[in-house]
């Protein structure tokens, strides 16, 4: 086992997330750092480099795997599924049962949600959202009123 969920915990949206904490050194992270919130072990992978750092929450049915780090009071729930090299993270939101996978990007406050897909090294930051059906892929990037409105 890669980490250990702690009596650490706080109360989100009604549900209880506890603390993980590193019980090896593994990628970044070093053994008895503590990292973020889960809601239980099928949250997060005991496989691969995956983690959950910093205040970032987990919970629902919301599945790390791989390689995929989480931080910065982003917050992954329902069915989101982030894997591979994907990066989440400086609050943002996965939900519903979008996937973020193979070196994607959702930063600085960007949301992908409902069945929405972001893969390939694609990117949705600054406020941008990708929703409903959509899919963002290769060196796409998403961002909120982009492009800028023509003056």
């Amino acid at each position: 086992m890669k980490y250990k969920i702690t009596s650490n915990s706080i109360l989100r949206k009604g549900i209880i997330l506890y603390q993980i904490e590193a019980l090896q050194t593994f990628g970044q992270v070093k053994c008895g750092e503590y990292g973020g919130y889960i809601e239980n072990e099928s949250n997060l992978s005991q496989e691969g480099n995956c983690w959950v750092h910093d205040n970032a929450l987990v919970y629902n049915e919301a599945k790390i795997s791989k390689n995929a780090q989480i931080r910065d009071d982003a917050e992954i729930f329902g069915n989101a599924q982030i894997t591979d090299n994907a990066y989440v993270g400086i609050s943002s939101k996965v939900y519903g049962n979008a996937i973020v996978r193979n070196n994607a990007i959702v930063h600085c406050s960007g949301e992908v949600y409902d069945n929405a897909e972001v893969s390939d090294d694609a990117k949705v930051s600054d406020g941008g959202r990708l929703y409903g059906n959509a899919k963002a892929s290769g060196r796409m990037i998403v961002m909120r009123n982009w492009p800028a409105p023509a003056k």
